[in-house]
């Protein structure tokens, strides 16, 4: 979040926020933007974004590769359990389901042509 005290870089006059991270001097009406981080003030988004690069550097080298690989754990292991219960509750509506009952035909169901059938025989001894 943009510091609302921000000071004009160009008079020293107090900045009034009028955009992200974008200011507007009260006393010479110079627009200036503001750091988030630490509240250095620059002239232009380009400046400014330069500057964050300098941030984003700083923060991935304070950073721990093995907490990064924990924590990537974590966020899987989430999406997993996630993922478990969604099973879990399918496996529970379909359990609840009334089950249809399937029976194998009768010789005298099947059409004359499938009655005398070998193979018939053989699927349904299985």
């Amino acid at each position: 979040m943009a510091s609302v005290d921000a000071r004009c870089p160009k008079c020293g006059g107090q900045g009034r926020l009028i955009g992200e991270n974008r200011f507007l001097c009260e006393q010479c009406g110079t627009e200036f933007y503001a750091c988030p981080i630490c509240g250095l003030t620059f002239f232009s988004p380009q400046q400014l974004g330069g500057h964050m690069k300098y941030h984003k550097r700083e923060r991935e080298k304070s950073r721990d590769p093995v907490l990064d690989t924990l924590q990537e754990i974590v966020k899987k292991l989430d999406m997993l359990e996630e993922r478990l219960d969604r099973i879990e509750k399918t496996l529970n509506s379909l359990a609840a389901m009334p089950r249809l009952e399937t029976s194998q035909p009768t010789s005298e169901e099947l059409p004359s042509f499938a009655r005398d059938n070998p193979w018939l025989k053989i699927l349904s001894r299985r």
